[in-house]
């Protein structure tokens, strides 16, 4: 997703923190581009401190993007082959003398 950010704070080379203002961002899976008016950068998100947007049409957009993303990991594949590869539990009778309680 781009955005436009008021403040964005990294950890950049030798653990020095930096900051841009008012910059354009494109959030990706492994990190942050950050592109001012002579350059770009890109930040994995380990060296990122914080990101901040005040323009509350673009705080809408990434706060629905953010909730999307959650419950797009929340029903991962993996989560719903998890469901489905649980067994159901065996129904016994309580008067079935082969039955054994404690299985």
């Amino acid at each position: 997703m781009q955005v436009k950010a008021a403040l964005v704070r990294v950890r950049s080379v030798g653990n020095e923190e930096s900051s841009f203002e008012k910059v354009s961002i494109l959030l990706s899976d492994f990190g942050v581009y950050i592109k001012n008016e002579d350059s770009l950068h890109l930040f994995p998100w380990e060296k990122i401190l914080e990101i901040k947007w005040d323009d509350m049409k673009v705080v809408e957009r990434v706060w629905a993007e953010a909730v999307l993303d959650t419950l797009e990991d929340f029903m991962d594949d993996d989560f719903l082959d998890e469901i489905d590869a649980e067994e159901p539990e065996k129904e016994t009778k309580p008067d079935d003398p082969n039955a054994n309680p404690y299985e």
